[in-house]
């Protein structure tokens, strides 16, 4: 990725299957992309990620927001962020099950500046925890936000969530 990356924020403290799918809110926002694949590989397995890093993270107290950015990281230097807390369960297991990407997704590949302007971002939201769906191209961007968040003292905590392989 920069094959289809998709970003997952959550902001704490440190201590019926349908052609289009959609994540409903409480709040009536709506996400929906149409069927499809993007670069090779199916994006259903990113989407499963996304769900599984979603549902683990209300089983912790210190999690008070989940957000997701659209468009992976172009998301987050835009402050496009989609708040998936009230996301019910229901809707992350159909999204999960689809082969269209829930969030959107980028090819951009971050460079030391990018993700310093990622990492000035997540500092002005309170984000503790990034979560970053993807290949080696995405794991090399945990590593540098992971780096600027050390030198500035900040307790970020960032883990790259492998991309699936989808070729047997």
């Amino acid at each position: 990725m920069q094959y289809a990356p998709y970003l997952h924020t959550i902001r704490g403290r440190i201590g019926s299957r349908s052609k289009s799918p959609k994540l409903e809110y409480p709040n009536g926002e709506t996400v929906r992309k149409g069927p499809g694949r993007s670069g090779r590989r199916s994006t259903a397995v990113i989407n499963q990620s996304l769900a599984g890093v979603v549902l683990e993270a209300r089983k912790f107290s210190e999690i008070t927001k989940v957000y997701g950015a659209r468009h992976g990281v172009r998301g987050i230097l835009n402050e496009d962020f989609i708040d998936l807390t009230q996301a019910t369960t229901h809707n992350l297991e159909e999204v999960a099950r689809t082969p269209a990407s829930a969030l959107g997704s980028t090819r951009d590949k971050p460079d030391e500046e990018y993700c310093r302007k990622m990492f000035k971002v997540m500092l002005a939201h309170e984000i503790r925890y990034f979560f970053y769906i993807g290949g080696n191209d995405s794991s090399d961007t945990c590593r540098i936000v992971n780096e600027q968040a050390k030198a500035a003292n900040y307790e970020l905590r960032t883990m790259h969530v492998p991309r699936p392989s989808t070729t047997i």
